[in-house]
């Protein structure tokens, strides 16, 4: 849906205002054995930002805003250490720091630690109503309202189920750009089937005869089984994920028997419950008064990061 909103609060993820701005007005030199210097024009890059937030002002007719930058103490390096430890070695931008503090104290940004910018833009989204999601991130076609891509000048809606949907398929698929793999073996489209389709793989057990001694050898062969939904959809979601997880380690051990294959329920659920603390991003139930951050409750085990 491309046609304009009217006079809306809009909440804008803005870490990627911020990187864009700084990485568009510096320039590296290098000069091989004798090393590289970074030129970097800050007033242009304040201009830039000043800019790129205008623009989302005018095209979404905001009446007010929130934009959120992401600040320290991110509770998912507990729940997983390696994540977004792929970015490690990658150069930030120089003028990074400099210019999310001049859009704290010049354009009114805020700061977020213990959480991520888009946290806080979905805690926002689920507590506020009618507002319009500024962003460019996928991560939150999780929750559901009016998208708007500043990137693409585009707007779009996601519906509760949409989100709910777009969740489970990154606990599936996991996402290499924020250090979190997902289950093996499962890519966009099994994915799409599993979650859209509710579709399960489900073991069944054969034998095949050894030519030398005529024994019978067992082993599981797979099929795909549509199910049907229980009243509530997530645990549906998430009895097919934990069974995506289930075979994935059925395979890697080399498993042969249903017995075996059972036995893996509860590592498969644990391995499936990592990466759903890791991909979930909050909403406003998640956060006691206290600041507390409670996270993403098992549909079936309950439970909070």
């Amino acid at each position: 849906m491309k046609t304009k909103k009217q006079n809306k609060h809009i909440i804008i993820d803005a870490d990627s205002l911020i990187y864009r701005a700084a990485t568009l007005n510096e320039e590296m030199f290098d000069f091989g054995e004798g090393g590289s210097i970074t030129e970097v024009d800050y007033k242009s890059a304040t201009e830039c930002l000043k800019e790129s937030l205008d623009d989302i002002l005018k095209e979404t007719n905001a009446r007010d805003y929130k934009a959120y930058i992401t600040g320290s103490n991110n509770f998912r390096y507990e729940i997983l250490p390696s994540y977004k430890s792929n970015r490690k070695d990658i150069k930030k931008p120089e003028l990074l720091n400099a210019l999310s503090e001049f859009a704290m104290s010049e354009l009114d940004f805020i700061k977020v630690d213990g959480m991520e910018a888009d946290d806080a833009c979905c805690i926002d989204m689920t507590k506020e109503k009618g507002c319009i999601l500024c962003h460019i991130d996928k991560d939150l076609n999780q929750i559901a309202g009016t998208h708007y891509n500043w990137n693409k000048k585009e707007f779009y809606e996601v519906s509760e189920q949409e989100g709910l949907e777009f969740f489970y398929m990154q606990v599936l698929t996991g996402d290499p750009s924020d250090g979190y793999k997902g289950c093996h073996g499962v890519g966009k489209v099994k994915a799409y089937e599993a979650i859209k389709e509710l579709i399960e793989p489900l073991p069944i057990q054969d034998y095949k005869i050894n030519k030398h001694n005529k024994e019978e050898i067992p082993f599981l062969k797979w099929v795909y089984m549509g199910v049907i939904a229980y009243k509530d959809l997530e645990v549906t979601l998430w009895n097919i994920v934990v069974s995506n997880y289930q075979k994935a380690l059925a395979t890697s051990k080399n498993i042969s028997t249903i017995e075996e294959y059972n036995s893996l329920r509860d590592e498969a659920q644990s391995l499936a419950l990592t990466q759903a603390k890791v991909a979930y991003m909050l909403k406003s139930k998640d956060i006691k008064k206290d600041g507390e951050i409670i996270g993403f409750k098992c549909p079936i085990l309950g439970g909070g990061t």
